[in-house]
């Protein structure tokens, strides 16, 4: 029993509808014996392939569909936990990061607002970059009453200024944006 080992992930925060790979060594002798356990942020079984792919190792590959937090268990004979079980991981979706009040129309010397709600998205790690010709533009995160993020900004000069936004990591679907000022 302790020979079955299930690596942690060198991350412990996914996106959504990617593949997650979780190795496992174990003896082959003992596999059929395993029960593998994913559960979904809904309590929901979650469906894996166990693969193969050397002596000994072997890869559980899943895809998190649903933002929020999955629990991972192998155990032997369901009821011995493999040694690194049981364990959770957080997935996050950037499908549904809404970024609202973009700039028609920015102007100098003004206090720009963007609202970012990542509510039904999962964990957050909300990065920004603001950038025009001269570097970067400094910029604020908070958390308001509304329960958005308020992003605010204001531009110094007249020129074109680039927005980056990305969520664990990740970029933004629909960023970065771009705004010349007058």
């Amino acid at each position: 029993m302790d020979k079955i080992r299930v690596q942690r992930p060198e991350r412990s925060l996914y996106p959504c509808h990617h593949w997650v790979n979780l190795y496992m060594t174990c003896a082959p002798s003992a596999i059929e014996d395993l029960a593998i356990h994913i559960i979904g942020p809904v309590y929901n079984r979650v469906p894996f392939k166990l693969r193969n792919i050397g002596d000994r190792l072997y890869s559980i590959d899943w895809i998190p569909i649903k933002p929020g937090t999955y629990d991972v268990e192998v155990k032997y004979g369901d009821v011995i936990p493999a040694w690194g079980c049981p364990m959770r991981i957080e997935a996050f979706d950037l499908t549904k990061v809404k970024v609202t009040g973009h700039w028609d129309e920015p102007k100098v010397g003004t206090r720009h607002l963007m609202k970012v709600d990542v509510n039904s998205a999962g964990p957050v790690d909300l990065h920004v970059v603001i950038m025009n010709s001269e570097g970067t533009v400094q910029s604020a995160i908070e958390k308001a009453m509304d329960d958005l993020l308020h992003l605010t900004f204001d531009l110094e000069k007249p020129d074109l200024y680039d927005i980056y936004i990305s969520y664990n990591g990740e970029p933004v679907p629909g960023k970065p944006c771009c705004g010349k000022t007058v």
